[in-house]
Order: structure tokens, then C-alpha cells, then sequence
């Protein structure tokens, strides 16, 4: 629930944005998702403006946001939530964007 109380707003908003069969995407995964996009589009816009190709960055792109999610997934399994198991499992924990 997201509440504002100076202006005395309640705002009840269910985390699932859309349900395919009996799969669930939340609202963050798309914010994720529009932020990659977003920043590829400023990236392209700025092509070459520091000296680096913005076919470079998409290479570059490919490795990186999956690195990056397995490493938030392993930071979050060993200080927050320590259970072996749970590395093998991504759907099931609170980093997975779809469930």
C-alpha cells in the first residue's frame, strides 16, 4: 500500500502486472526492463561522444546485464537469505522477476 497522508491518498497496487498461463511478471521486472531500454537508447544517442561504439556497448550489454543479475542473485543469497539451495532456484526468491 502507497500512502500519502498529507493529501489523504491510499493506494492499494498488486505487485503482478500481467499473469501469462501461470506466469507472473511484476511491476519491477518491467521498470527493469524499461531502464535497460531507456539507458541502451541515451547510450545510442551518445554514440561515439566519449570515444566508445555503441556496437561495443551492446557486445559489451549481452555479458553484463545477465552478470549482473546473477550478482545481485548471489549478494542476496549469501547476506540476506544464506541457503545453498536458493542460488540454484531464481524463480522462486525475491529477485526473480517473473514467478
Amino acid at each position: 500500500m502507497i500512502t500519502f497522508p498529507s493529501l489523504n491518498i491510499e493506494l492499494q497496487i498488486n505487485p503482478v502486472a500481467l499473469t501469462i498461463g501461470n506466469i507472473e511478471i511484476y511491476w519491477y521486472a518491467i521498470i527493469i526492463v524499461v531502464a535497460i531500454i531507456m539507458a541502451l537508447g541515451v547510450m545510442k544517442i551518445n554514440d561515439n561522444k566519449f570515444g566508445i561504439r555503441f556496437n561495443t556497448i551492446i557486445d559489451l550489454a549481452v555479458y553484463l546485464i545477465p552478470i549482473s543479475f546473477i550478482g545481485a542473485r548471489i549478494y542476496y543469497i549469501l547476506f540476506k537469505y544464506f541457503d545453498a539451495y536458493a542460488l540454484l532456484t531464481l524463480y522462486k526468491s525475491a529477485i526473480s522477476c517473473i514467478e
